[in-house]
């Protein structure tokens, strides 16, 4: 997790304030997502159309 989420407000507030906005690839290119890993989140998990957010 990154150090950014860890210092934020815990709950709906300090997760979402995060929405909308790119995410940063971990400092350690070495704990970069597998792609096989990513695309069974993009079938399974996040699918389209995402929700929208107020």
């Amino acid at each position: 997790m990154s150090q950014h989420a860890l210092a934020a407000e815990r709950g709906t507030g300090g997760e979402l304030r995060h929405h909308g906005q790119p995410m940063l690839p971990p400092q350690d290119p070495d704990l970069n997502p597998q792609p096989v890993f990513l695309a069974w989140n993009r079938e399974n998990v996040f699918k389209a159309p995402g929700r929208r957010w107020m």
